[in-house]
């Protein structure tokens, strides 16, 4: 689970390049609040999961 939480926050580069291409968002920084999004998201939902 830790391995497809960290395989899918690495993925969010591609929505953070996205958004940078609609809407000219910074694209570090999209990446970051997304991967850290996406991260919490894996994690917490996880335990439940199991």
């Amino acid at each position: 689970m830790l391995v497809e939480a960290l395989v899918f926050t690495f993925t969010m580069s591609m929505i953070a390049r996205e958004l940078h291409l609609a809407f000219r968002l910074p694209f570090w920084l999209t990446w970051l609040t997304t991967a850290a999004g996406e991260f919490v998201v894996m994690i917490v939902d996880a335990p439940l999961k199991l």
